[in-house]
């Protein structure tokens, strides 16, 4: 597993905000990717902020979503030998037949989407704290919040963001919360697969989960993430790499439901 450079989680949190546009090129099948990567290091923790993020250098415009695929099915059949009735029985033998049955996977089913939960209201203190992070990850970080009030976004279909912060020290944090709400949960959903297929191009490892049955995606780069919809909302929680131990992508699982069981239960 490849991990990261300090405080890479905060560009990271781009999960649930990653400035990135989609749209498909039929006359090309090369992209390019436009990113407009908040970085929050650089505000001071503690201030609460309405005006525009810093913005990266992009690269042009033009990349192309493909949602995940479903697995194929292969068609099956039956060959019946012809029969017939011989003077003399040839030797038969008989072949063993495999049964081969399909890995299942069992998971808690999702519940119905809370379509009147307002997670900008979310107080991140309710969220999650620092006794909440030793618990899950084994590491102790500082103690003191932040939370940050991004402005709308209408190009992205992003009307309103919350960051909350946890571990802050000084302009640095260990862990941050993002909850993004959408015009509609197919641009929630589609800026998931987005922010997957940007992290991979940039080298993450992805592997595919689900949180309290809501499929998510887990990308480990430089430190670790995991981003899923729910609703018209995309929730994201990006730990430092210093903090993630042996399994990190449990250990993201186990943040994000303690997430979204706390957003659910106080907003």
């Amino acid at each position: 597993m490849r991990l990261l450079q300090p405080r890479t989680v905060i560009v990271l949190l781009a999960v649930t905000g990653l400035a990135l546009t989609a749209c498909s090129n039929t006359a090309q099948t090369r992209r390019t990717t436009t990113v407009v990567a908040t970085v929050t290091g650089s505000q001071p923790a503690g201030s609460d902020s309405g005006s525009a993020a810093p913005t990266a250098p992009t690269t042009g415009s033009g990349i192309t979503v493909v949602e995940p695929s479903g697995s194929a099915t292969v068609p099956s059949g039956s060959a019946t030998a012809p029969t017939g009735s011989p003077t003399a029985t040839a030797p038969t033998s008989t072949v063993p037949t495999t049964t081969s049955t399909a890995p299942t996977t069992t998971s808690e089913s999702a519940a119905p989407i809370n379509t009147k939960v307002n997670m900008l209201d979310a107080d991140c203190s309710a969220l999650l704290n620092a006794t909440d992070i030793k618990k899950v990850t084994g590491k102790t970080v500082p103690t003191a919040t932040s939370r940050i009030r991004d402005v709308a976004n209408p190009d992205r279909k992003i009307t309103g963001k919350i960051r909350c912060l946890y571990g802050v020290k000084g302009t640095d944090s260990k862990v941050v919360v993002g909850l993004t709400k959408f015009a509609t949960p197919a641009a929630a959903k589609a800026q998931v697969a987005v922010t997957k297929e940007y992290e991979v191009d940039k080298g993450a490892e992805a592997t595919e989960t689900t949180v309290a049955g809501y499929p998510a995606e887990v990308l480990i780069r430089d430190g670790g993430l995991i981003v899923f919809p729910y609703g018209v909302w995309t929730v994201g929680v990006a730990v430092d790499k210093d903090v993630l131990g042996a399994d990190p992508e449990k250990q993201l699982q186990q943040l994000a439901e303690m997430v979204l069981a706390r957003v659910l239960k106080t907003t």
